[in-house]
């Protein structure tokens, strides 16, 4: 099958990585917001950490809000992706910008969960299967985010590579300045 400059995607490859990106996206955008609505409602709790109490402030965290919001943003961009996709306007360009927007975004969010694990809020009651379960899907998020990550580099050099041969066959064919 001859290469079409119109379609450099492989659907074996997209759909699989857009459909683990909806799903993980959403998944962890559902969490997240049950999680806002649970750590919004809690009381204050005291607890005892090397002999010292410690008072653990009830309410919603930064991480819990940044996950929330690049959750959206990572999801809204996959959805951009498709639709561009379906009426064949997504570039290799585009998709490659995507992806490296929601890897840099989901690497912030990332970073914060992991230092809630470190932080006094992780030592009250529930809270550190929370934190785990939160750090699990966001680990799963941004593997398959930097799987697509690296398709969207493979398929920006392919199709750069085939553009730039294309131009030279027809530079060297001799229909290069010839009008009609």
């Amino acid at each position: 099958m001859p290469y079409d400059l119109h379609s450099p995607w492989r659907k074996s490859a997209i759909m699989p990585i857009w459909s683990f990106q909806l799903i993980l996206l959403s998944v962890d955008l559902i969490i997240m917001a049950l999680l806002v609505c649970i750590t919004d409602n809690t009381p204050t709790q005291t607890v005892k950490i090397d002999g010292k109490n410690v008072t653990i402030v009830a309410g919603t965290q930064n991480w819990d809000i940044a996950n929330l919001v690049f959750a959206s943003i990572g999801l809204m961009l996959t959805c951009v992706e498709i639709v561009l996709y379906v009426y064949r306007d997504l570039s290799p360009f585009l998709y490659l910008s995507s992806s490296f927007i929601k890897v840099v975004t989901w690497t912030a969010v990332f970073a914060l969960d992991i230092v809630a694990i470190s932080s006094n809020w992780e030592k009250g009651q529930w809270n550190n299967y929370i934190i785990y379960v939160v750090v699990g899907f966001a680990g799963a998020v941004y593997l398959i985010l930097i799987i697509g990550a690296i398709y969207g580099v493979v398929v920006f050099l392919r199709h750069r590579g085939t553009i730039a041969n294309n131009v030279e066959r027809y530079m060297k064919s001799g229909e290069a300045g010839v009008y009609k």
